[in-house]
């Protein structure tokens, strides 16, 4: 009996270890088209994405010479690419400071028809030709009816800029990108 039970718990764990677990509760939409029982997977597979009714959330990615005329609680406005569905306010909620190495959002990507222009590294990642950050937004909207992903775009009440600093901005992009940086 006790050989049984140890059988049965070591069974249990690998089970375990075996199940897929997501940090938050919500719906799996997008899922990889191509997965199969029986079907190996690493780490690297994107399976699908979650997301919450509850707390929907925008992200995108803006290009280094628009950098600095955003900052943090600015206003946006997010238009859906979908007509049946309706724009939405949202406020800058977070700006990350580090260029994109890498984008793991196919839909964004010129290959798969988004408008960040990507080259496909010697690891199968998705690289940003130019210099890109991304940007998070709160939805300033109760309860938005979101049950997938919806890309569009998001615009920015942004600080006006001078076309000098504006020229300025692009050369000192394409050198820090060209030298390698």
């Amino acid at each position: 009996m006790q050989e049984l039970e140890s059988s049965l718990k070591g069974l249990m764990e690998l089970r375990d270890t075996l199940t897929i677990r997501a940090s938050i509760s919500g719906k799996v939409v997008d899922v990889t088209r191509n997965l199969h029982p029986g079907r190996w997977i690493n780490e690297e597979l994107r399976l699908g994405a979650i997301i919450s009714p509850q707390s929907a959330e925008l992200s995108g990615i803006i290009q280094a010479n628009d950098y600095s005329r955003i900052e943090l609680n600015q206003n946006a406005v997010f238009l859906p690419n979908e007509a049946e569905i309706d724009k939405v306010n949202a406020t800058i909620s977070e700006i990350e400071d580090t260029n994109v190495d890498n984008i793991s959002d196919l839909y964004l990507t010129s290959l798969y028809g988004g408008d960040v222009a990507v080259r496909k590294g010697r690891d199968g990642k998705l690289i940003p030709e130019e210099a890109s950050y991304r940007v998070k937004f709160h939805v300033n909207a109760d309860n938005y009816p979101v049950n997938k992903v919806i890309v569009g775009h998001v615009f920015i009440s942004a600080k006006q800029q001078s076309l000098i600093v504006y020229i300025y901005d692009n050369v000192i992009s394409v050198l820090i990108r060209e030298s390698g940086f």
